[in-house]
C-alpha cells in the first residue's frame, strides 16, 4: 500500500519472513528516503535465513514502524520462555537469532 500524508509517502508491507535481501530490494524499488514512512505490518521473523540482517536493516531506519505479527509474537514468546529472568529481552532476542540463524524449529 502507498499513501501520501502531507509531503510524506507512506508505505505498508508485511510478511517479510527473514528475507533481508528482498527487503533491501523493496527499499530500492520504492526509492525509500528519510522523508518517507514505512509501516511493517507483521511477520518479520520465521522461515527465512536472514533474520539478523533483516533486523539490523530495519533498525537503520528510524522512519520504519513495526507492528508485531503472529510469527513475531510467537518468536518473542519462545525466547522469553527459554530465557526468562536471566538477562534483558533484547540481548537474548538478538543472541537467539544469531545462534540459530532462523526461527524454524525443524533444524
Amino acid at each position: 500500500m502507498n499513501l501520501k500524508v502531507g509531503n510524506k509517502k507512506v508505505y505498508v508491507v508485511s510478511d517479510m519472513h527473514n528475507d533481508a535481501d528482498r527487503f533491501k530490494l523493496l527499499l530500492e524499488k520504492i526509492n525509500f528516503s528519510k522523508d518517507d514512512i514505512l509501516i511493517v505490518a507483521g511477520d518479520i521473523f520465521d522461515r527465512g535465513a536472514q533474520p539478523v540482517e533483516l533486523y539490523f536493516e530495519i533498525l537503520k531506519h528510524p522512519n520504519i514502524q513495526v507492528i508485531q505479527g503472529n510469527h513475531d509474537v510467537w518468536l518473542a514468546r519462545e525466547i522469553m520462555e527459554k530465557y526468562a529472568g536471566e538477562k534483558s529481552r533484547r540481548i537474548y532476542f538478538i543472541q537467539y537469532i544469531i545462534d540459530h540463524g532462523t526461527t524454524d524449529d525443524s533444524s
